[in-house]
């Protein structure tokens, strides 16, 4: 007698006896007919059972593993206890579910599938021995023993069909469709005659995918690449998840999915550099075979200048003498990708990105040019394009996105990658993928469109959204190399490393001195120390006084004292939840009295603390003549950021101080009903409204940047002058639609 589980039927609370080697396949209950699965635990430490591939997590969206045998390489499914919904799944429409009782918009109504599930009720299973003549009985004695299975049932019996694709009219019902045949001794998922993984089609298809994300520039605008502080790598999780369930193979031995991402940590971490970038996509490009099926994402920033399109590293410039090496032609990719020889080759680009929530507040996250958007879509022939957005519109960002509160979903990052998330998966075929099948472009692009679409309603709804149109251009070859199993498996490579500069301790020292909160949240992504500074540029700046020295000696280095006192009043000033930093991003209704009043006392903080950095102002500019006699060429560069930094910023003070008034006075753009607006937003601009004392200052910071960057070229203050000269300083109070119906 071979050994069972023991479970209960949540429909009908049937006792289910299921033998154990059907753990993980669907079943039927005999009573009321219902299809269930009962599944292993997870283990409650991680790391216990050993992995072939240690891989982020990803989401399998409620789907049957069952339906689409695992490819080598992949950790188990999380598919704990989970209740399936009782309407079937279709990959242009998510399933409803029942709308909230209020009337906010939220992700729900819009009916997307979500993460596993939260709750659910888990299904003790207890074993029962009939007999210990069978080898799986003898297995599952020993997982038992160490307290590693129990059930857990996934029932709905309409949505299980769908998701399982189930099509063998002739099959047994209850069984899974690749059950072996009965009186073989075969265990479900083998080989016949062996307990190893059978040779399925999905165990060796020629798929490969490369996924490119840049978020965090050093001087174009900042993309959101997902939760902040968060642990998972958003584009990492959405490449392991469509790898998953497209199939690519993710052995140890014939792993095809690479992922270059400045948001990843761990040995894939790497600074998305010019060469670090074009590296990647070449070596991805000569190593693939005639026989694979190629998909290619790039997530950042792309430009039009000059009539040409370029795409932008983590050190992309717009200006300067020297902007057009730090940028790469959309030319020199697809001449690659031309050499590449691939069957099938896809691309996505999703570029122009913008949160709105955030605003434009360097250069870049400008909406798709038609220049742009032609030179995009004119790939090499055979190419099949995807594009987030068509000229004229942005891709949205999300920052953290609950249309149903804390409750409910969240959407964080790329909108089109957060519907990626929902559509990269195997219910999009009715049967297992083939090797000779190509990827599945033609059914996926619609799904992740829609899909896409819903959220930017979602968000549109909550005063955060725009349209965005995600198009399809190009066309697969009409025949596609067919696949060949004897031929050596593409080869694995290492992403190429940023260039070796200074000593990471020696740039640390300098970061130390000179590195200040960021003038917004969320500009200041890159540490001085992980950039690569040249070596040689780096000995001129070497330390000759310890800073606790020149502390301790006030009277002997006045200048350099007075320079650490201004970047020590900046970070307080600016150190996260202080004054600078709590600013007005919105004015929901009508300006009121009681609005007035608030505001006024605010103004208190804002003109004491301009009055202090006026003062430094002041202190700083009498000490010009030691900044002569300064030997130091570090302390004439700390000098030289210090003045500018702090004209800067004082102009925005008072650029603020001044937006804050214009509430008290009324001074602001009148609110259209009409366009349902119901308050403010506060967005960057490109001209100040102060007078011209502030605007006069704010030219002045501008100045001293720029000389910054020739004088002290290839250093750390370069880096920051920079930085800091792309960020919008002028303010303007926009009229929104802020109410959350």
């Amino acid at each position: 007698m071979e050994s069972a589980v023991r479970a209960t039927c949540p429909k009908c609370q049937n006792a289910l006896n299921i033998p154990a080697r059907w753990i993980g396949q669907t079943v039927k209950c005999k009573k009321c007919g219902a299809l269930i699965r009962a599944t292993t635990k997870v283990p409650l430490t991680p790391g216990v059972l050993p992995q072939p591939v240690p891989v982020p997590a990803y989401e399998t969206n409620g789907l049957s593993a069952a339906a689409y045998p695992l490819p080598l390489g992949y950790p188990p499914p999380v598919l704990v206890a989970q209740p399936v919904p009782n309407t079937p799944v279709d990959p242009d429409r998510p399933a409803r579910r029942a709308k909230p009782k209020t009337a906010r918009p939220s992700a729900s109504d819009h009916a997307f599938d979500l993460d596993p599930a939260e709750g659910g009720v888990a299904v003790r299973a207890r074993r029962r021995n009939r007999g210990s003549g069978a080898l799986i009985g003898v297995a599952l004695f020993f997982v038992l023993a160490a307290g590693l299975v129990g059930a857990g049932i996934l029932y709905g019996e309409q949505a299980i069909g769908d998701l399982l694709a189930i099509n063998n009219k002739n099959k047994e019902p209850g069984k899974d469709a690749s059950d072996p045949p009965p009186g073989t001794g075969q265990s479900p998922g083998t080989a016949p005659g062996g307990s190893g993984p059978s040779k399925g089609a999905n165990a060796t298809l020629p798929r490969r995918m490369l996924f490119i994300s840049v978020t965090k520039y050093m001087y174009l605008n900042p993309l959101t690449a997902g939760v902040a502080g968060g642990a998972t790598d958003r584009p990492a999780g959405v490449a392991n998840n469509m790898a998953f369930n497209w199939r690519v193979p993710r052995d140890k031995d014939n792993d095809q999915t690479f992922v270059l991402s400045d948001t990843a940590t761990g040995k894939n971490e790497r600074l998305p550099m010019k060469n670090v970038v074009q590296g990647t996509y070449q070596e991805f490009f000569k190593t693939s075979r005639a026989q694979d099926r190629v998909f290619i994402y790039f997530g950042g920033h792309a430009i039009e200048k000059d009539g040409k399109a370029y795409l932008a590293p983590i050190e992309a410039e717009l200006d300067g003498d020297d902007w057009q090496k730090t940028v790469i032609p959309l030319d020199h990719f697809y001449d690659e990708l031309k050499k590449c020889k691939a069957a099938q080759k896809v691309v996505v680009w999703d570029v122009c990105r913008l949160n709105p929530e955030k605003g434009k507040v360097r250069p870049g996250s400008e909406p798709m040019s038609a220049g742009l958007f032609k030179a995009l879509t004119t790939p090499p022939a055979g190419v099949q394009v995807v594009t987030t957005c068509k000229a004229g519109e942005n891709a949205l960002e999300l920052t953290q996105l609950r249309p149903d509160g804390f409750a409910g979903p969240m959407y964080s990052g790329s909108a089109f990658l957060e519907a990626a998330r929902f559509v990269a998966n195997a219910r999009l075929a009715k049967t297992p993928p083939t090797p000779a099948d190509p990827l599945p472009i033609d059914d996926w692009h619609p799904a992740v469109a829609k899909r896409t679409n819903e959220i930017c309603d979602i968000a549109e709804k909550s005063g955060s959204g725009g349209k965005q149109t995600v198009t399809l251009t190009g066309a697969a070859p009409a025949t596609l190399a067919p696949p060949d199993p004897a031929e050596k498996v593409a080869a694995r490579f290492d992403l190429p490393q940023a260039p070796k500069g200074a000593s990471p301790a020696e740039v640390k020292s300098v970061e130390r001195e000179l590195a200040l909160p960021p003038l917004r949240p969320g500009l200041s992504e890159i540490g001085l120390a992980d950039f690569p500074f040249p070596a040689d540029v780096m000995k001129d700046y070497a330390e000759d006084v310890k800073i606790a020295d020149v502390m301790a000696d006030k009277e002997k280095y006045p200048l350099r004292v007075a320079v650490l006192e201004v970047f020590g009043k900046l970070r307080q000033m600016w150190a996260p939840g202080a004054g600078a930093t709590r600013i007005r991003d919105t004015i929901t209704g009508s300006i009121n009295d009681n609005l007035k009043a608030a505001v006024k006392k605010e103004q208190e903080f804002w003109a004491v603390s301009i009055a202090e950095l006026e003062l430094e102002l002041i202190k700083l500019e009498g000490l010009t003549d030691a900044r002569k006699e300064e030997p130091s060429k570090r302390w004439q560069a700390h000098y030289d950021f210090a003045l500018a930094v702090l004209k800067a910023r004082l102009a925005y003070m008072n650029e603020y101080n001044k937006l804050l008034g214009n509430l008290v006075t009324e001074s602001v753009p009148a609110l259209d009903p009409k366009l349902g607006q119901d308050g403010y937003t506060l967005v960057a601009a490109d001209t100040l409204r102060s007078g011209k004392e502030v605007k006069k200052i704010a030219e002045e910071a501008q100045a001293l940047f720029g000389e910054i960057v020739t004088k002290y070229k290839g250093s750390p203050w370069a880096i920051q002058a920079k930085q800091e000269r792309g960020v919008a300083i002028g303010l303007n109070w926009k009229p929104a639609s802020l109410k959350k119906e």
